[in-house]
């Protein structure tokens, strides 16, 4: 009894864990829509960008070349457009139809939010393989890109 009590006891400890994780998430997800919409109302394509850039890849934007900034600056439309546009849910019912080998990618600095859905698509596709790169932001195929290369590389050489 003593067992079974324990183990009641280390489940619901793991549930509260894993609600107070997706509650984080979802006050992050908040906080970037809010932050953004913000960016946004401003008009100024600068502030867009580095606004969007401080989330995905946070202290790159002034490392970034100055051909980089231009391309986000010349991209705001689109990241308003994503931000605003609803996109179809993808369960992971849906990743498990996918039966190729698959690698997903992320970097340890990507934001939270990032990284739980790289990790939940990798354990949800049949054949899923994570690599998550050290210190790489969402740019990771940028800000590391010996590593990135490298891994796909291999991973298409075993595959």
């Amino acid at each position: 009894m003593r067992e079974l009590v324990r183990e009641q006891a280390g489940r619901q400890a793991r549930k509260i864990g894993r609600r107070r994780r997706r509650s984080a998430l979802a006050e992050e997800g908040r906080a970037v829509r809010a932050e953004m919409k913000e960016a946004f109302a401003s008009g100024n394509p600068e502030r867009i960008a580095r606004t969007y850039a401080s989330r995905v890849a946070p202290g790159e934007f002034d490392n970034a070349s100055p051909e980089v900034r231009q391309m986000l600056m010349a991209n705001v439309a689109a990241f308003e457009l994503d931000f605003q546009s609803a996109r179809p849910r993808f369960t992971c019912e849906d990743a498990r139809q996918i039966g190729a080998p698959s690698l997903v990618v992320s970097g340890s600095r990507s934001a939270a939010g990032l990284q739980r859905i790289s990790e939940v698509l990798a354990s949800c596709l049949q054949a899923g393989s994570l690599l998550k790169i050290p210190q790489a932001t969402h740019w990771l195929q940028a800000d590391h890109a010996e590593v990135f290369n490298a891994a796909v590389v291999d991973f298409l050489a075993k595959h």
